[in-house]
């Protein structure tokens, strides 16, 4: 949450937020690479993630 304070006060009403402003702190923030995350982003992880459970489906599909 402390990320988003950066770009977004306290307080803000993000209905009246411009989207295309809004677009760019969601990019900002997933294109930024995070200790967490071993210093992936969490763009990379995700599809890491993706690609980890698709590997998996093709392997051993439900049933």
């Amino acid at each position: 949450m402390q990320q988003c304070r950066q770009y977004l006060p306290k307080g803000i009403d993000l209905n009246q937020a411009d989207q295309h402003y809004l677009n760019q702190v969601a990019m900002s923030l997933n294109t930024r690479p995070r200790k967490a995350l071993d210093w992936l982003t969490p763009l990379e992880k995700f599809a890491q993630l993706v690609d980890y459970h698709m590997a998996f489906e093709t392997v051993a599909p439900h049933v």
